[in-house]
């Protein structure tokens, strides 16, 4: 037998404070999950109100919460100093040459 999640506004219908929440909530791009428990209803409930409203989950190109200043560029820095990690670029006659350390084993 399935079981059903139950929150403190199950089955009570949205009032007009809730709908004003959830639009402020998904204005500052909280998950769907943080939503319906702030809300006190399920991830699916808020789904389902959200597409009666015509309000869009889908998240937009930036950081959850609404927060600044943690954008991709943190996250190129530190792919670009993992990626290049035993590589050098070497410029030879207007060509560009990648070199790799060569590791020694010990036989």
């Amino acid at each position: 037998m399935a079981t059903t999640k139950s929150t403190r506004n199950t089955g009570k219908p949205w009032t007009p404070q809730d709908v004003r929440e959830l639009k402020q909530l998904v204005k500052e791009n909280t998950p769907t999950r943080v939503i319906g428990v702030k809300l006190g209803r399920t991830p699916r409930a808020v789904q389902s109100k959200a597409s009666e409203q015509g309000i869009s989950l889908a998240p937009p190109n930036r950081s959850p919460y609404g927060k600044v200043g943690q954008g991709s560029s943190g996250r190129s820095q530190r792919a670009s100093k993992s990626s290049g990690a035993g590589r050098s670029s070497v410029s030879k006659g207007g060509r560009s040459m990648k070199t790799t350390k060569s590791r020694s084993r010990g036989r």
